[in-house]
């Protein structure tokens, strides 16, 4: 605190330093270094004010470029959590880069914010554009830094972690891991330790996110020795919450692997006091949920929500609502706690609707914004344009927001005739699942001396699937069904084709899958992606392809229209063995 108020005390005269020092233009390398300490000294008061009308009076001191002058202009609203602004201005600074030799830095640290902006609002092509130009450029010239050649390949790996690309994530991760530690023992600051450590969590989370626990469990191994490394330099000021956020996970971790007494002891010698960043308090509900503490779970999950409101004001955004406010829900009312469920339900419809408006409101500010400054860009070369450019602004906002509220109107009544159309596919569909099952039902009753030795088997592969549920098996292939039956698969496959209207094996251990789905969908609160995990399913993408084109409608929109009908999807006919 008293380093932040004595930097207060020198900005402005610093700045007056600075226009005293740039009179020809020219900086020695001295004059740059106290220029970039004095910007990342007023970045960090989180003064947004004071940030722009510093990057104002250098730019027009001549003490910083344009460029960097608009980097740091981002960098404020970054801070602020105007993503839109800040995406704006380090999208400008980048551009602005035309010859990059000349600041590697700034050409690197722009381009890789707007790659992070881009890929936190989940603009996955836009971030991938720019890392990928910037990773080319980076193979191509050996002044390019390597910590941010290793960043921007960490960002392409989470950006195609969230496509599904798997294999490609992992392979990015690893290589934006060694391309970090190949820096290892040419910087030893702190910074350096801090990265290792953090990208090593990256590499764990995917794991764990992806099912791959017994490689989580090696790297938060692994992630302990940069931890050490750090926490051994002075000035890790977060050794302490670091110290803690490994050890929720390692925690989730060992209890998801079974190893309950040893995550219960690591997690109860945690002091909790000193975790504050949003994902360790995530990672302490995952962990009380799996032991089933809900009420501790649904008070965590409160801080949660309290310190995201603190960090970013969202109380209106929708990831609160799919992050934060649903799994606070869920462990409320596991934990019993009716009333605090009920509560969180009985106005999210009305919530819903404010999150459009504040979001619509949000944007459009800072549209106006941008397009103020636009506006005041244009007026220092061409001041006889002021007014029409101001009223053309003015023109577009309001026509902007009449078009949202046209809109939000439209997809309102939209909304109704397509969940009307919905149910009434929900219902044909029903009724000629109930037709197909009767079918099976009088094939089963058949005499078994009426059967050929193909319908034998395929009743009993039927038997099989559905008493065992193997179907949840995403490995599960004609082999598997063969070696259980105690036959060869060409014969599953034979009887498969003939018995259930030439379905490949994959298709009949899909059509399961798929049924099975849409029970869970319309009788359980599951979410979409563990009903598509529970199903036997491991990529959402194929997944909702399947689901629709079996069903005609998205898992999202079956829901919707099988919870019109009391949820009672797949109660109507069950093919058992009593039925035989």
């Amino acid at each position: 605190m008293q380093a932040e108020m004595k930097t207060n005390t020198i900005i402005f005269a610093g700045l007056m330093t600075l226009a005293a020092c740039t009179g020809n233009h020219e900086q020695s390398f001295t004059d740059r270094n106290k220029v970039d300490s004095l910007i990342a000294a007023t970045v960090r008061n989180h003064d947004l004010e004071k940030t722009l009308a510093f990057a104002d009076s250098l730019e027009r001191a001549g003490a910083i470029t344009t460029a960097k002058a608009n980097f740091v202009r981002g960098r404020a609203y970054d801070e602020g959590w105007q993503m839109n602004l800040a995406e704006y201005y380090y999208k400008k600074a980048y551009e602005a880069c035309v010859e990059p030799a000349k600041d590697w830095n700034l050409y690197a640290e722009s381009g890789y914010r707007l790659s992070a902006i881009r890929h936190m609002k989940l603009d996955l092509e836009g971030s991938i554009s720019v890392a990928t130009e910037m990773i080319a450029k980076a193979d191509q010239e050996p002044d390019f830094p390597i910590v941010y050649k290793a960043f921007l390949l960490n960002n392409i790996a989470y950006c195609q972690q969230n496509l599904g690309q798997k294999e490609e994530s992992m392979k990015n991760y690893l290589l934006a891991y060694n391309t970090l530690k190949s820096e290892e023992g040419k910087v030893k600051d702190i910074v350096y330790r801090s990265d290792m450590y953090y990208m090593t969590l990256n590499i764990v989370e995917h794991l764990y996110e992806t099912g791959d626990y017994e490689e989580a469990l090696k790297w938060i191994i692994r992630t302990k020795e940069h931890l050490d490394q750090y926490v051994k330099l002075p000035g890790s000021i977060y050794a302490e919450e670091c110290k803690a956020y490994y050890a929720i996970i390692k925690s989730v971790i060992l209890n998801t692997l079974g190893q309950k007494s040893e995550a219960a002891k690591i997690y109860n010698d945690i002091n909790f006091n000193t975790i504050k960043n949003p994902p360790g308090i995530k990672w302490r509900g995952r962990y009380l949920m799996a032991t089933e503490r809900y009420a501790e779970a649904a008070d965590c999950y409160a801080q949660w929500d309290s310190t995201y409101l603190v960090t970013d004001g969202a109380e209106h955004s929708f990831d609160v609502y799919r992050e934060r406010v649903l799994p606070r829900f869920q462990a409320n009312l596991k934990a019993g706690r009716i009333k605090d469920a009920l509560n969180m339900t009985i106005p999210f419809h009305t919530a819903l609707d404010s999150a459009i408006i504040h979001e619509k409101k949000t944007k459009a500010a800072e549209l106006s914004i941008i397009y103020e400054t636009q506006k005041k860009e244009m007026a220092l070369k061409e001041a006889s344009f002021k007014n029409k450019v101001y009223l053309y602004v003015l023109l577009v906002v309001l026509f902007a927001m009449s078009f949202i509220g046209w809109l939000l109107l439209r997809m309102r009544k939209l909304n109704k005739i397509l969940l009307r159309k919905n149910h009434e596919l929900y219902e044909e569909i029903q009724q000629k699942l109930e037709m197909k099952n009767e079918n099976i039902i009088q094939f089963r009753k058949s005499p078994n001396e009426k059967l050929s030795p193909t319908q034998q088997l395929f009743l009993k592969l039927c038997k099989v699937v559905e008493e065992q549920k193997l179907f949840t098996n995403p490995e599960l292939n004609r082999e598997d069904l063969a070696s259980i039956l105690g036959t060869n698969y060409k014969y599953v496959a034979n009887a498969v084709r003939e018995c259930s209207d030439g379905q490949t094996v994959s298709e009949f251990i899909n059509s399961y899958r798929i049924k099975y789905a849409a029970k869970l969908l319309a009788n359980s609160e599951e979410t979409i992606s563990e009903v598509m995990d529970m199903s036997g399913f491991i990529n959402r993408s194929y997944f909702n392809k399947v689901f629709r084109g079996y069903y005609k409608l998205t898992p999202s929109e079956f829901r919707k229209a099988a919870s019109r009908d009391g949820g009672m999807w797949g109660e109507e006919k069950d093919i058992s063995e009593e039925d035989m």
